[in-house]
């Protein structure tokens, strides 16, 4: 049988800020490599950015856009938002053509968003959380078929050995709300020890290695989000996880022996705080230990099985 391409698209919109959705884009790239009798290809918006940070940056001699593309995709694999967005506004897709498409947010499901308009189409889409999942298969207007497929989670090796040495009493993660972050700061400083802020965008290797390091991290997601991983890379690498429900955190933080949840509140999670760090020694192992047992099923090699299975489901719905 003749190989298949499926063709990625990505946009990159602000220099040195690769976000998680572009990373987990890069991890379905590599998993599709690994599926027999397809063969992906990478092309990005002709007004993406492109420099060292972007996972696919090493790989190309320079940035390949849709001019580069001169074949018809078998299947094309589009994130729900501005790829596909974009990648319409630019080039025909014929109604026969498979579309695999994540969803990462629950405007795909909002009237009046651009993504919306797209729900008719029919398509496999990949949904990283329950909340969302039940939100794009439940509504009217999507055709297709609509699976729930945690995301899979990557510790790199460095963040995995620096696990084994705490420097960090204290992280707060905030580059998604610098503000709120450097508020807490000011409360925690002289009770809390060794204390770092995160306050802006990070390099993913490094931010890893920084929860790896951590004693605790709390962590100030969006108020709503649709999966939120960091949490997940807190419990992997043994770092105590304080974080306020955001929505896109429930399928993995409801439970009290794995962290503490709170609302969204400053002086709720620094009350939090003060009491996790007052726990007894093996009461807070416990839960470090319970919290890491709990993320197998966020293993990226549980993420490849998923996504191969979907890649099965084409010849049944397309």
């Amino acid at each position: 049988m003749p190989v298949k391409n499926v063709v990625f698209y990505q946009h990159f919109g602000r220099p040195g800020v690769v976000r998680g959705a572009h990373h987990k884009t890069h991890d379905f790239f590599g998993h599709v490599q690994t599926i027999a009798g397809y063969q992906p290809h990478i092309f990005f918006d002709a007004e993406s950015l492109w420099d060292e940070h972007i996972p696919w940056f090493h790989e190309f001699d320079r940035m390949p856009t849709l001019d580069d593309l001169d074949f018809e995709p078998d299947v094309l694999f589009l994130n729900s938002g501005k790829d596909w967005i974009r990648y319409a506004a630019n080039r025909t897709i014929p109604a026969t053509t498979p579309i695999i498409s994540p969803v990462n947010n629950f405007r795909a499901t909002r009237p009046g968003h651009p993504s919306f308009d797209f729900l008719p189409r029919n398509a496999i889409r990949l949904c990283p959380s329950p909340e969302l999942f039940h939100a794009v298969r439940n509504h009217p207007n999507t055709d297709g078929v609509t699976i729930y497929m945690p995301n899979g989670v990557g510790i790199c090796p460095t963040a995995a050995q620096a696990a084994q040495q705490k420097t960090i009493d204290v992280l707060v993660v905030g580059n998604k709300n610098p503000c709120a972050a450097r508020a807490i700061h000011e409360q925690i400083k002289s009770f809390a020890g060794r204390v770092q802020v995160i306050d802006g965008w990070i390099e993913k290797t490094e931010f890893q290695r920084l929860l790896a390091r951590s004693k605790v991290s709390l962590h100030l997601p969006k108020q709503v989000e649709e999966h939120y991983i960091p949490g997940i890379e807190a419990m992997m690498l043994e770092s105590f996880l304080i974080i306020p429900d955001c929505i896109g955190n429930r399928s993995y933080s409801l439970d009290p022996a794995c962290c503490r949840v709170t609302t969204y509140d400053n002086d709720a999670l620094v009350q939090t705080l003060k009491s996790v760090l007052a726990l007894p020694p093996a009461e807070f192992e416990a839960v470090i230990q319970a919290a890491k047992s709990s993320t197998a099923v966020y293993a990226i090699e549980a993420e490849r099985v998923a996504l191969m299975n979907a890649f099965n489901l084409i010849s049944t719905t397309f």
